[in-house]
């Protein structure tokens, strides 16, 4: 049995769904992904355990999220709002 993380990256600004967004999954296992043309995500049959998530995408803040608990068995859904950097400051 195992896990999953899946969910949706959006712009904080205006929630509109983020395509193409780098998702680097470190903890227990190592994993990389990028998020589709409507902003999803997933990494499936993960072993349970503490990962940590960082997403990129050019133009936006990256986003660390973590410590994320895997349970087995246990889907685990995530909604990530990417902040645009700040070009003038």
């Amino acid at each position: 049995m195992a896990g999953s993380l899946t969910g949706l990256v959006t712009n904080q600004q205006d929630g509109q769904p983020l395509a193409g967004a780098s998702l680097n999954l470190s903890g227990t296992a190592t994993e990389q992904t990028a998020s589709g043309s409507d902003g999803s995500f997933a990494f499936e049959s993960l072993a349970a355990g503490s990962y940590e998530l960082v997403v990129q995408l050019e133009g936006f803040e990256p986003g660390i999220y973590g410590p994320l608990v895997v349970i087995d068995g246990m889907p685990t859904d995530l909604n990530l709002a990417l902040p645009p950097k700040d070009l003038y400051g």
